[in-house]
């Protein structure tokens, strides 16, 4: 007799669905459902050689799902090309079967969390970031089920050779405080001054819901020999604008420039950039004045496009891609 469990039957999108499940569902029976079949198989030993069979309709998460009717969903159209996106992402056609290991395999090679904004676009979970966080984690070899479990966070911390970069955090508020009421720092920047404390947490906040939803965004700098907070650096959408490139930026206090720490700062975010986060093109922007930020800019390789306008600014821009 065989007793060999069939196939799981999966429609495209959910493969990474699974991969970010954190417990949370469309209803308490959908949950419990998506529960048994990511955490009672997927993620239990043995789960990287469980079965799945890419279907074109509802499927074995969709089962009691209270938007299913019959074989399709009452959103067919939208789920039906949130299924195709997904599908060429990752090279997906339908009846094909592979395991869960080969389906984490395309997902940590072909996809990057920038590629979710518009293969999961529309999805309600998308702004939670969890998919994000969870494709960040495998791509850093964390896709042991039993290793879940680690923080996003700590995913995000980078370390160079005397720095030490940790996303903004409420226990950074005073150093971020005062780098945001330093005339030397904000002088390019624009920023109002003095700045209140409440001003600089709810700054915090918002940075932090771009880590969730993005997977990058501002960085403290730590002297790792001191565990001084030195300065600050980031990755991010030029001009907060999602449509725009990412770039990289800096600031330090006073007494810490001219030491290299900018450079070293830098060229761990376009580190980031071009590995976990899977870009291939990057861009800097700085006041034209700011002959000192030109200058890191050079060092990290990047070149000169001229002025343009952003953050309402002309801005001397430099741009840098990715080593073939």
């Amino acid at each position: 007799m065989n007793n060999a469990r069939p196939p799981l039957r999966y429609r495209p999108h959910h493969f990474l669905c699974s991969l970010g499940f954190e417990g949370k569902g469309y209803s308490d029976d959908f949950t419990a459902n998506m529960t048994a079949i990511v955490m009672g198989r997927l993620r239990a030993q043995y789960g990287n050689g469980v079965i799945i069979e890419v279907v074109n309709q509802t499927d074995d998460i969709c089962a009691p799902c209270p938007m299913r009717k019959d074989n399709l969903c009452t959103d067919e159209p939208k789920i039906a090309a949130l299924d195709a996106r997904h599908a060429t992402l990752l090279g997906l056609s339908n009846g094909e079967r592979l395991t869960w290991g080969e389906a984490q395999r395309r997902m940590r090679e072909l996809v990057s969390p920038q590629d979710l904004n518009d293969a999961c676009q529309g999805c309600q979970w998308l702004d939670l970031g969890v998919c994000q966080s969870a494709l960040l984690r495998l791509k850093a070899d964390l896709s042991d089920g039993t290793q879940m479990n680690i923080p996003a966070t700590a995913l995000h911390i980078r370390e160079s050779n005397r720095l030490r970069l940790e996303p903004h955090s409420v226990q950074h508020l005073a150093d971020l405080n005062r780098m945001n009421n330093t005339p030397e720092i904000m002088q390019f920047l624009g920023g109002d001054i003095p700045e209140p404390l409440e001003r600089t947490e709810e700054s915090i906040n918002k940075i932090q819901r771009r880590w969730a939803k993005y997977g990058f965004g501002w960085w403290v700098l730590i002297e790792k020999t001191s565990d001084r907070v030195v300065g600050a650096a980031c990755l991010q959408h030029l001009a907060h604008l999602e449509s725009n490139p990412l770039e990289v930026g800096w600031r330090l206090f006073p007494e810490f420039q001219g030491m290299g720490y900018a450079t070293e700062a830098g060229q761990a975010a376009i580190d980031y950039a071009f590995g976990p986060v899977g870009i291939d093109y990057l861009t800097a922007v700085t006041h034209p004045q700011n002959i000192a930020s030109q200058k890191v800019m050079q060092r990290l390789g990047m070149t000169n496009i001229g002025e343009q306008i952003h953050y309402d600014e002309v801005c001397a821009t430099y741009e840098l891609h990715k080593p073939a």
